[in-house]
């Protein structure tokens, strides 16, 4: 079916009429085609540019039995019916077939504003307008209903549906409460009698372009009728802070918003959480509020805990003998704390007896790690001499002996004449000196 003017006209399809199979439509410049009286165009054509528009163009059904059928069969793309309202507004429908569908089945198409807040009438398998969590949500609903009819397939395609919608008072307005941008699709699944709401919320609105887009549906979710549903009514909004820890310890996930919550990937459930990532992690946290409403899709928290990195911190443990002074020195941090109130990288210390200190470091991140060490202090060795005279004035016959004890064993003697043995001999009369050292 060829439809090409160069100047605008209205194409009516009357009451009871049902048009053969076409195998194009075309709608030049600011052509409008209606289908009304319940009749059905049959669009025989399964590819994309079944329905082209050439500077404009558009379709106006506005009822559901007013159906534009298009025998898709088995294949995918992008098809857009340009629907437009009574009063031409653009509501264009873009249903972009992921994934085949099995059969050479159809989608039929059409939409239509209700005649009332209310979103009266309903569409022939629609019973309520309430959601599994809340009654009474027609007034939070745009005042339209859109027909996605897969029929005849064995099994169905996958779609992504964008629904573009009329902004105007009289669908969004009026005694609606109706925040726009907080717009999702949702379906009738006419099997449970519900809008399953919210589990079953579909794609984002954009108020900028009147689009709800990317609504991802499954063979399993795809039913006939549609709205748009301002989901405030049903959300739960979760929210749960973000916190930064230091690597090795554990951060605590307090969720609010609800009354139990599940965390994922954890799949942990409780009303708080603790997590030790060993890196920086997002977290889900979806919340059940009393009435048994899950949160879904954005309602859910996302928080995350950034993991900043600990410090390895060192400390030298130098050994001194008795009596002498030692530095023990830290590395690995940008600040320190010592156990004996030092705030210095290092500290030095004159022990009596082997004792451990402890050092803090911190490094830019304001994590912390701590390391022992010690100044081992070895005691020194004690010395007795003993001696025997030169016999007579000028002779070398004299002698000096030194016994170390103490300490750690061997010892090494030093006297001041050169001798290096614990006795010294050979002497003459004088003084003589002797320095032992042990094997520390």
């Amino acid at each position: 079916m060829n439809i090409i003017k160069k100047y605008s006209f209205l194409f009516l399809l009357l009451a009871g009429l049902a048009l053969h199979a076409q195998e194009r439509i075309t709608l030049n410049s600011s052509i409008y085609m209606v289908i009304q009286g319940n009749a059905n165009v049959v669009l025989d054509n399964p590819n994309t540019n079944g329905i082209t528009t050439i500077g404009g163009g558009n379709i106006i059904t506005e009822g559901e039995l007013n159906v534009l059928k298009w025998n898709i069969g088995t294949n995918t793309g992008n098809y857009i019916v340009p629907f437009a309202t009574w009063s031409l507004v653009n509501i264009p429908l873009s249903v972009n077939i992921t994934s085949a569908g099995a059969g050479a089945g159809s989608v039929l198409f059409s939409t239509y504003k209700t005649a009332t807040n209310l979103n009266t009438p309903y569409p022939s398998d629609v019973t309520n307008m309430n959601s599994s969590c809340n009654n009474g949500n027609a007034l939070y609903a745009v005042d339209r209903f859109w027909r996605v009819d897969a029929q005849n397939y064995g099994t169905k395609p996958s779609p992504t549906i964008d629904f573009g919608y009329n902004p105007s008072p009289s669908e969004i307005g009026g005694s609606n409460t109706i925040v726009e941008s907080k717009l999702r699709a949702e379906r009738f699944n006419n099997s449970s009698n519900l809008w399953e709401t919210p589990q079953k919320l579909f794609g984002h609105d954009n108020p900028v372009t009147h689009h709800v887009n990317n609504a991802v549906v499954t063979p399993a979710d795809f039913y006939k009728s549609w709205t748009l549903i301002d989901t405030t009514i049903m959300n739960i909004p979760i929210t749960v802070r973000d916190t930064t820890i230091c690597s090795g310890t554990s951060a605590t996930l307090t969720p609010s918003g609800g009354i139990t919550y599940t965390l994922v990937p954890n799949n942990l459930t409780g009303t708080s959480f603790s997590v030790n990532p060993s890196g920086t992690t997002s977290y889900t946290v979806i919340g059940v509020n009393a009435l048994g409403c899950v949160s879904w899709g954005i309602d859910n928290a996302t928080p995350t805990v950034s993991v900043n990195p600990t410090p390895t911190v060192t400390a030298t443990s130098p050994t001194i003998c008795a009596g002498f002074s030692a530095t023990a020195t830290a590395s690995g941090a940008s600040t320190y704390t010592w156990s004996t109130g030092s705030n210095a990288a290092s500290i030095t210390q004159t022990p009596t007896l082997t004792t451990n200190y402890t050092v803090t470091g911190t490094n830019t991140f304001s994590c912390s790690a701590t390391a022992t060490t010690n100044i081992v202090v070895n005691p020194k060795p004690t010395m007795a001499a003993s001696q025997s005279n030169v016999t007579c004035f000028s002779f070398s016959t004299g002698s000096a002996t030194a016994t170390a004890t103490g300490g750690t064993a061997p010892y090494h003697y030093a006297w001041s004449n050169g001798q290096n043995n614990n006795q010294d001999t050979a002497l003459i009369a004088g003084t003589y000196t002797c320095i032992v050292s042990d094997a520390q």
